[in-house]
């Protein structure tokens, strides 16, 4: 069985997550296009064991707290070899890694046009639907990513909210459908 969003079908065990990037000190600037067709999504020192294949990551950059890009998970997560994290000493803090397929590449080449700011969203959505929460903790904040989580488990509805918007901007440009058959 699949669920919908706008055009955008997904099977019911997808999970949604919120996926950063960037980091304070070096942020994810405006005007860089994320519009390539698969990404590698680094993780933070512990192997990120609940994000599987299908599963949905709403990307979004530390900095302008804007969303970027929608990514499905398209292998499990990968540790970097040793040999990697020695010739590239910057990895040693995000030894994980999966790949993700583009799911709006048209949007993500324009991303910084968008007003598209996560943590205002959140607040209009907590503020539209009080009873409703963000996270599948239970929680109605995202102050877990403002700590350096390197990602956040979140709501199937919450990720309908963020991810719809999305979706009509992408289809607005080429018409088209987003599938995860």
């Amino acid at each position: 069985m699949s669920n919908s969003i706008t055009g955008f079908n997904y099977p019911e065990t997808v999970n949604f997550h919120i996926k950063p990037i960037g980091v304070s000190g070096d942020p994810f600037k405006e005007g860089i296009p994320y519009n390539k067709p698969s990404e590698i999504m680094r993780f933070a020192k512990r192997q990120p064991k609940n994000v599987k294949i299908g599963d949905i990551l709403i990307v979004y950059g530390v900095g302008t707290q804007k969303l970027i890009a929608i990514h499905r998970v398209t292998t499990l997560p990968i540790a970097f070899t040793q040999a990697e994290l020695n010739s590239n000493p910057g990895l040693e803090r995000w030894p994980w890694y999966i790949m993700g397929d583009n799911l709006t590449p048209n949007f993500g080449g324009e991303w910084w046009l968008h007003n598209f700011r996560l943590f205002d969203l959140a607040d209009k959505y907590i503020t539209m639907y009080p009873n409703r929460v963000l996270t599948s903790a239970g929680n109605k904040g995202l102050g877990a990513l403002q700590i350096g989580w390197d990602r956040l488990k979140i709501t199937r509805e919450f990720a309908e909210f963020l991810i719809n918007p999305i979706l009509v901007i992408e289809r607005g440009k080429v018409g088209i459908s987003v599938s995860s058959d």
